[in-house]
């Protein structure tokens, strides 16, 4: 992207302390990804100051620094109030300089898949999407930094929070033109504190769209009472036979689709898909509907999507020989959890002995170990079977307790605070293996490099 030093002051209210470059090329705020000619942004709300740094940008190239205070650097330095702010308001005018299409995407899980998958149906050549998980207060301005130097149809950002207030934030900047909810499910609830707490904050992101703009949601999601203000904007999609309950207000429009053995099935049009769990038929249901809604060719669109696949660690099953792998090592927490058990459940082969390598679930708040403890009631293991339990002891033991309380002998049962300690009893076992939990606990490191594709 390219700006001048005018258009900087103006947009974030900031004052140059020294002649500033005639033009800025790009922003970064780390010093080891910093490209020479660009500004380097000093961040406070992290974990360092990054005023600390800004003596590398020079050295690096960096042509000028926003900052909270002015340092003692040889470099033009735009002095504001607050950097974050400053850079979400950069952003803000980057995004109204983008007359085509925005989606907004947002939910408790399934966002990166989701837009992942309408990256594909959109045309990976006529789509800017978020990359990675960039979609924080950080993450988002940097995504829409490079939005003007795209030559795309459409953009797909990613909106994800942690906390109250962060999606009124990150939706002006977004300003959507169309707004995707995946799904809502217990997570971050230090910071959300409840499930009513996660659907207020999520249909935030709304309240910021387009005036004229759509809102594709599950039906799951469409109940929550902070999503009824939109219904003459909804597009809810049902799965087989759903009805939507008769106390919630008519959305604008209804979408249906059905299981197929391989995939889902909807606009007439039979959609093959490299997981079948019951979350990613969800996610590709609600990335298909967007597709149409923004005029999208399905059928080549279908094509695609059954080539695509999830990214390494995030809900992706193979064989390797004789042995069956289920993995979704990127992040865990219960709805996810319950849908990627039922999956391993239904795609392992009945005759392997089965290994579940489960982390705990971070950021449930005061209910944490009563979610663990459900979720350990609900494995159901044969003899032959076993199950570890990985990370902090009173959550481990909340697994363990709902596991036995199921009737899971003890001797299958193993707690561990590190995955490290259990290496060796894993690579001893031979059959299907399950790896999900938290990213903390980077549990793909359990398998050695003949067994992991991704090495």
């Amino acid at each position: 992207m390219k700006l001048s030093a005018a258009d900087l002051a103006k947009a974030t209210g900031g004052q140059w302390q020294a002649v500033p470059p005639a033009e800025i090329h790009g922003f970064h705020f780390d010093t080891r990804k910093l490209v020479s000619g660009s500004c380097f942004i000093a961040l406070t709300h992290g974990n360092r100051d990054g005023h600390d740094f800004i003596g590398q940008a020079a050295v690096k190239g960096a042509t000028c620094a926003i900052v909270e205070r002015i340092c003692s650097v040889n470099l033009p330095q735009l002095l504001v109030t607050d950097s974050l702010e400053a850079i979400a308001a950069i952003a803000a005018a980057e995004r109204q300089s983008f007359k085509k299409p925005v989606i907004g995407i947002t939910g408790s899980c399934g966002k990166t898949s989701t837009k992942s998958m309408l990256h594909v149906l959109l045309g990976a050549n006529r789509t800017y999407v978020t990359p990675g998980n960039w979609n924080n207060r950080v993450g988002v301005p940097m995504t829409l930094f490079g939005l003007s130097d795209q030559d795309v149809d459409f953009a797909v950002i990613e909106a994800g929070i942690s906390e109250p207030k962060e999606m009124e934030l990150l939706a002006e900047m977004i300003a959507p033109d169309l707004v995707i909810v995946t799904q809502l499910g217990a997570s971050h609830l230090e910071g959300l504190h409840s499930m009513e707490g996660i659907a207020f904050e999520k249909s935030r992101l709304m309240n910021a769209a387009q005036a004229n703009a759509s809102l594709v949601l599950p039906a799951s999601v469409y109940a929550y009472p902070d999503f009824h203000a939109f219904a003459s904007q909804a597009c809810v999609v049902l799965e087989n036979d759903a009805l939507l309950p008769p106390s919630v207000p008519k959305p604008a429009k209804t979408v249906r689709y059905s299981f197929t053995k391989k995939g889902i099935k909807m606009y007439g049009i039979e959609f093959n898909l490299a997981s079948t769990s019951k979350g990613m038929r969800s996610n590709a249901a609600l990335a298909i509907t967007a597709a149409q809604l923004l005029g999208s060719d399905l059928v080549d669109g279908s094509e695609g999507l059954s080539r695509w696949r999830a990214q390494p660690f995030r809900g992706e099953s193979f064989f390797v020989g004789e042995e069956f792998f289920y993995i979704d090592c990127y992040n865990a927490n219960p709805s996810s959890m319950r849908d990627a058990l039922h999956t391993f459940l239904n795609d392992a082969p009945q005759d392997l002995p089965r290994a579940y390598i489960i982390g705990v679930m971070n950021e449930l708040g005061n209910s944490a170990r009563d979610y663990h403890f459900e979720i350990g009631k609900e494995l159901a293991l044969r003899a032959e079977d076993k199950v570890w339990f990985i990370g902090p002891d009173d959550l481990t033991e909340a697994y363990a307790a709902g596991a036995s309380d199921s009737s899971v002998a003890k001797v299958q049962i193993s707690c561990t605070s590190q995955p490290k300690e259990i290496e060796s009893e894993i690579r001893k076992f031979s059959g299907a293996y399950f790896l999900k939990g938290s990213r903390q606990f980077k549990l793909e490191s359990l398998l050695s490099k003949s067994l992991n594709p991704h090495y």
